[in-house]
């Protein structure tokens, strides 16, 4: 059917070159609007790579002949039903042209290497990541410095709780802690102290870190703190995401009528799969990355997390519950950015282009913000399950030196040298704030990733549009 439109098609557009004078001195606009019929009626889905760039070039000549015959002195005549007719008819060849130009510039991405794809994939996500890097570091910190205080709090009270045992006549209070980063990144604390309130524990406002607690002595460039593992953390994972969605994506559109059908799940699932492949590597760097950001060295985060077992057990625990949370994300952040960019393309009236830099960067905000706010509890347990091996580091040195001294191991030490799992970690933060806890740190993931995404994508859009 394609093909004899086709044909059909090329023999009016080659009438209307030859009439396109006298349809400006007559006003017989006939063939014009005969021509931008069939191009409506074409199923561009169904076009091959030829045929799309001839019916390409028929669009933009049925669009420039009727713009140079609004422009003529025949259509300065026109009556205003006419003059709106036109008009509406300008618009329907604008919104063929469009979507011609968008099949057009599929096929030939579609027939782009796979160094290209994944190239672009790589230098999208770097300029992404260096560029928000420091909202990122803020919210593991808040996370980290809310973990410690409550870790300090309960340690404090186990103090005081042993002293009231032993009859020494101290007195159950609130415990105050003091935290923030020196200028390598490493979290200080002051010692608690308690306040005696007749015998019970005050009840006290859920603590909040400061900007200059999470910023700490280092300023504003410690935020920066982990650039390095973060840029590992995801250059490659991104790099490997895109592009098995690519790839994936690719493979049931031409293979699945049902996936032709139902594009948003084609999406879903092209995007779910290509962030399978890259939690791979993503869980590992971002255990290395987040104890970074924290303070430890690359050599210490890496000695932490691989070259103990507990450690290597915490990482498989820790991937289990990534994946649930990167699996959505993925999946929802491109579907997003695709569906609306199909729904906008088709639109006679779009609020803006889907397909300009601008646009893009707004659709990859919609699904970075989406994508990001649907998964922010996973994150939260992710996050603690990673920063728990630091206490846990730490709880063992305390222990050793204990052992080695002859001292009793205390309650907190015990506790702290636990590694919890995922459902323990769950029950954990619970127990900590309610169910308002698993959103700790939402607003930073919000502004990290609706921004970074915007990058991400729209980056990763123009650097493959400039090999074209």
């Amino acid at each position: 059917v394609n093909t004899i439109r086709m044909d059909k098609l090329e023999k009016m557009n080659d009438e209307a070159k030859k009439r396109l004078s006298g349809i400006t001195t007559t006003g017989n606009i006939d063939i014009l609007l005969q021509e931008l019929n069939e191009l409506q009626q074409l199923d561009t889905k169904e076009l091959d790579d030829m045929d799309a760039e001839r019916a390409l070039l028929m669009a933009n000549s049925v669009k420039e002949n009727l713009d140079t015959f609004s422009e003529s002195e025949k259509a300065s005549e026109m009556n205003e039903q006419k003059m709106r007719l036109l008009n509406k008819r300008k618009e329907e060849a604008e919104l063929v042209q469009r979507l011609v130009d968008r099949r057009v510039a599929l096929g030939k991405l579609n027939n782009q290497t796979p160094l290209i794809v994944y190239g672009s994939a790589l230098a999208a996500s770097l300029i992404a990541n260096t560029t928000m890097h420091p909202v990122d570091t803020m919210k593991v910190r808040r996370i980290t410095l809310k973990s410690r205080r409550n870790i300090e709090e309960r340690d404090s009270m186990d103090e005081l709780d042993n002293n009231i045992n032993r009859g020494s006549g101290g007195r159950v209070g609130e415990a105050s802690t003091s935290m923030s980063f020196d200028d390598s990144g490493v979290a200080t604390m002051q010692a608690p102290t308690a306040t005696a309130t007749a015998g019970k524990i005050q009840e006290q406002k859920p603590y909040e870190p400061t900007m200059n607690e999470i910023m700490g002595e280092g300023g504003f460039m410690s935020l920066y703190d982990g650039l390095g593992p973060n840029l590992a953390k995801e250059g490659v994972p991104l790099t490997l995401y895109l592009g098995v969605y690519e790839t994936v994506k690719l493979s049931l559109l031409d293979n699945t009528a049902f996936f032709n059908e139902h594009v948003i799940l084609c999406y879903l699932l092209a995007g779910g799969c290509g962030e399978f492949i890259a939690s791979l590597i993503r869980v590992p760097a971002e255990a290395v990355k987040s104890r970074t950001q924290t303070g430890a060295t690359i050599p210490e985060a890496i000695q932490s997390n691989f070259k103990s077992a507990r450690g290597r057990e915490n990482i498989f625990k820790t991937w289990t519950v990534a994946v649930v949370r990167d699996i959505p994300f993925g999946a929802i952040q491109i579907a997003l950015f695709e569906s609306l960019k199909l729904v906008l393309t088709s639109q006679e009236h779009a609020p803006f282009d889907p397909n300009s830099l601008l646009g893009e960067a707004i659709l990859g905000a919609c699904g970075g913000i989406a994508g990001s706010l649907s998964v922010t509890p996973l994150d939260v347990v992710v996050t603690r399950l990673i920063q728990q091996m630091e206490s846990a580091d730490a709880a063992q040195d305390s222990i050793l030196m204990s052992q080695e001294e002859g001292e009793a191991m205390t309650p907190a030490m015990e506790r702290n040298s636990n590694v919890d799992g995922p459902f323990e970690m769950v029950q954990k933060i619970y127990a900590e704030g309610g169910a308002g806890a698993f959103w700790s740190g939402a607003q930073e993931r919000v502004l990290y990733w609706g921004p970074a995404v915007a990058i991400f994508l729209s980056a990763y859009c123009r650097i493959r549009q400039s090999f074209l």
